[in-house]
């Protein structure tokens, strides 16, 4: 079952739609690794703000201006979608997270992390690298966004380049 975006409402199912896609993948102790399509074509209207003569994005989970490069509004477009379709929070979602944040001595930064709450503790569900458009996701990218999904015993982890 799909909604009006082409977008599955249950996960994992596999999505297939065209264009802007991104995909997911659910880490699993069976080596099962579901496939999720997500189209994003609809997310690229942002407002661009000028800081220091630079064009911006306002990035709503952190309310600060972030350069606009192609791989930051490959991000603010991933941001909308989880906000507007998955119905999450911009409070539940934060950006340019450092792996060491969470094991001291890593290195790294993971682009999104989504947080959930149980028994009133915020901890990382979904851990989202993003890359921009001309840059291809290749078995490195997978490996990167892997390693900090198993670090940090995040169970859901996604990558685009908003393709």
């Amino acid at each position: 079952m799909v909604d009006q975006y082409g977008q599955s409402k249950s996960l994992p199912a596999p999505v297939k739609v065209q264009g802007g896609d991104i995909i997911i993948k659910k880490l699993s102790k069976d080596k099962r690794n579901p496939t999720m399509l997500i189209n994003l074509n609809h997310y690229t209207k942002f407002d661009k703000y000028i800081r220091n003569g630079k064009e911006c994005f306002l990035d709503k989970t952190k309310h600060l201006l972030r350069i606009a490069t192609p791989e930051e509004e490959v991000r603010q477009r991933v941001i909308e979608f989880l906000n507007d379709v998955m119905q999450i929070p911009y409070t539940a979602i934060e950006t340019e997270i450092p792996v060491s944040y969470f094991v001291e001595g890593q290195k790294g930064r993971m682009d999104i992390v989504v947080y959930g709450i149980k028994d009133s503790l915020r901890y990382p569900v979904l851990v989202i690298e993003c890359k921009a458009n001309d840059v291809q996701l290749t078995d490195e990218v997978y490996k990167q966004v892997k390693r900090y999904s198993e670090v940090i015993d995040i169970p859901v982890l996604m990558v685009t380049n908003g393709i």
